[in-house]
């Protein structure tokens, strides 16, 4: 979309979907969960110091123009896995553009499931976040 479509448009275009965008009504938050197991939450803690923190901060604040935030992100809180599950899997890659010729990535992990589910529910759980963790079940679904 991004490589053969929008960054073409002029600012017009731009601008008439961004007041569209803004138009729509906000989405409503999800209810807050409970806290997950403090060991799950160990568990995640430590598989996101040794893989995520680098790019997307302890604080999961990420790197401006290089790394998205992960505190705060919708994206994070939703009420589906499913987007989570398969960017973790895949990992993740913003094409090339001539005003980004070269963006950073990130590379698929390879977790087994309970890692998955661990570093998943402690990203939805940190920083203020209480979106509800992410089971066994859940990334086995999507495997």
């Amino acid at each position: 979309i991004v490589l053969s479509s929008t960054q073409h448009w002029r600012a017009a275009d731009l601008q008439a979907v961004a007041d569209y965008l803004q138009s729509l009504p906000a989405a409503e938050p999800p209810p807050a969960a409970a806290a997950a197991d403090p060991a799950v939450l160990k568990a995640g803690e430590k598989i996101y110091a040794d893989r995520c923190a680098d790019c997307h901060g302890a604080d999961g604040r990420g790197a401006p123009n290089a790394y998205p935030p992960l505190a705060g992100n919708p994206t994070v809180t939703q009420r589906g896995v499913s987007n989570l599950l398969q960017l973790l899997k895949h990992g993740g890659f913003g094409p090339s553009t001539a005003g980004n010729p070269r963006p950073y990535g990130m590379p698929p992990a390879d977790l087994s499931v309970a890692d998955t589910a661990a570093v998943l529910t402690y990203i939805r759980q940190s920083w203020g976040q209480r979106a509800p963790g992410v089971t066994a079940l859940d990334v086995q679904k999507e495997r």
